[in-house]
């Protein structure tokens, strides 16, 4: 059925005005909505403005607004009918309380040994040959750590699971639990590269190693 009103739902999600989880939330819009952030026009005290360009609710506008006092409000033109409505809005709140929970804020040993890899492998010098590749190399092992600390987080103990080092296996089980993964993409061509190298043989540049180092520090902060 179709509303005559416009549809609107508000939450309040503790902690998404903060700029860490304000990015990540960004970026979780933009991966799973292919959202239009939009940075003018933004009403007093929003500090985040998005509108929804989607291609199953593409004929009707869906925007997003996020508030200094951590409401969310969700509208919608009384055109889009209540169950997309409803679905669309369940995913943004979804996302939203996802976006306030990142793993390298705890002090759990799997996370600090992650933190350690990462700092050695962003200080290598990748303008050298061997450098570059034991880079990639420990960017994937970040990755991998993050992602099992992830698993472990909402209650899968899966060991096989979390004991492999199937980077898209755990993804795919983060995904299955409607557990989005921040820069899903980039995540798994940081994989590919990595396999590249000890399967093939392959070399990586500077730049492809730079890459892998500041795509893993960013993954850091906001998994």
């Amino acid at each position: 059925m179709k509303a005559s009103g416009g549809r609107t739902r508000t939450e309040r999600v503790a902690g998404i005005s903060n700029a860490p989880y304000l990015d990540k939330f960004r970026g979780l819009l933009a991966s799973y909505f292919d959202a239009k952030i939009v940075t003018e026009r933004e009403p007093s005290r929003s500090v985040l403005y998005a509108k929804m360009m989607n291609t199953i609710h593409r004929k009707y506008d869906v925007t997003i607004n996020v508030y200094t006092t951590d409401r969310i409000t969700v509208q919608a033109s009384p055109l889009l009918m209540e169950e997309e409505f409803t679905h669309v809005s369940d995913e943004v709140m979804r996302l939203a309380r996802e976006s306030v929970s990142i793993i390298s804020e705890l002090s759990v040993p799997t996370v600090q040994r992650a933190n350690k890899v990462l700092n050695y492998a962003t200080d290598l010098d990748v303008q050298d040959e061997i450098n570059r590749m034991v880079a990639v190399f420990l960017c994937d092992i970040v990755l991998d750590l993050l992602l099992t600390e992830k698993l472990r987080s909402i209650g899968i103990m899966d060991r096989r699971l979390l004991e492999s080092e199937s980077v898209p296996n755990k993804i795919r089980a983060l995904e299955d639990n409607k557990i989005p993964v921040y820069r899903k993409d980039e995540a798994l061509r940081l994989r590919i590269m990595r396999n590249n190298i000890a399967h093939g043989g392959e070399l990586v540049t500077s730049e492809e190693a730079e890459w892998a180092q500041k795509l893993t520090q960013n993954l850091f902060n906001y998994i």
